[in-house]
């Protein structure tokens, strides 16, 4: 049914062409001329009858389609222009935010490398005063090694020197001493 009612819409709409051209226009082709004759011949032979309200009705349902179609396009298109829109505000923000991270690890990668510099500084400083600290600690320790050794050597000579004084002494002693001590 449906298809009987678009061929004779179409045949119909091309009729009404073929007659406003052919009033209008003088080099209209035969071809669109025929074809109307033959939609005409072919109405009356048509077994569905048609009236112009059912072709109105037809005509205007298509009508609507069309301009449902063109409203929900241009909203599909308002909805994809807001998208890219979106799409590139995001895509700049996306950039903006790996520069920053580009810069933030080469910040951190400075930052490491400067502490491992001046860890290195420090280990080296502390290195050179523990072994300064080392020395002068080695040194004072020979230093009070060799005041022992000296003081030794000392309290060594003073035996010695007492010992040939208490003997001198017993020497220049009266005999009589020399006995009893």
């Amino acid at each position: 049914m449906m298809t009987a009612i678009n061929t004779a819409f179409w045949n119909e709409l091309d009729a009404k062409m073929a007659t406003v051209c052919s009033d209008n226009h003088e080099g209209v082709s035969r071809r669109v001329v025929e074809l109307a004759a033959s939609s005409e011949s072919r109405q009356s032979s048509d077994k569905c009858s048609l009236g112009p309200a059912q072709i109105r009705s037809d005509w205007t349902k298509v009508l609507e389609n069309i301009a449902a179609s063109k409203s929900a396009s241009e909203q599909q298109q308002a909805e994809l222009r807001e998208q890219a829109t979106a799409r590139a505000v995001l895509l700049v923000e996306l950039e903006r935010t790996q520069e920053q991270v580009r810069i933030l690890e080469g910040l951190l990668t400075n930052a490491r490398d400067e502490a491992k510099l001046k860890i290195l500084q420090v280990q080296s400083e502390a290195d050179a005063r523990l072994l300064a600290m080392q020395e002068r600690a080695d040194a004072a320790i020979q230093e009070a090694y060799e005041l022992m050794r000296a003081s030794e050597l000392r309290a060594e000579n003073a035996e010695g020197w007492l010992r040939q004084i208490a003997q001198a002494s017993l020497d220049l002693a009266p005999s009589d001493h020399r006995v009893a001590a």
